[in-house]
């Protein structure tokens, strides 16, 4: 990977993250504590942000500096881990209100039961 893909990840990334939160560019440089002209010359692929600058921007957007730099979908994993977190919670309160009103499931048929 050269300079100019890092740049463009970084950029992609940023911009993924940012929209995920519901932020504008507005808002996030605001959050950061850092120019709304220096984010969009990032996000535009411009200029590298300094490493201060890129605590600043994880930490307005509640991610690791990692994951700027990740080719994964950033927005694709965060939401699966908020899925897969949302699912075990559902199947505990649905056992949980199944017992109180006398009925526990099978362990077999339940989603946390089953043998994968």
């Amino acid at each position: 990977m050269d300079g100019d893909s890092l740049r463009a990840l970084l950029s992609h990334n940023l911009k993924k993250f940012r929209a995920f939160r519901g932020f504008s560019q507005q808002v996030l440089a605001e959050k950061a504590d850092i120019s709304l002209t220096h984010l969009g010359s990032i996000e535009r692929c411009e200029r590298w942000p300094h490493p201060d600058i890129l605590v600043r921007l994880t930490n307005a957007l509640g991610v690791e500096v990692r994951d700027l730099f990740s080719p994964e979908n950033p927005v694709a994993a965060d939401i699966k881990g908020i899925v897969d977190k949302l699912t075990v919670d559902m199947a505990s309160l649905v056992n949980s209100s199944l017992e109180l009103m006398g009925k526990v499931p099978d362990k077999e048929s339940s989603p946390q039961g089953k043998k994968r």
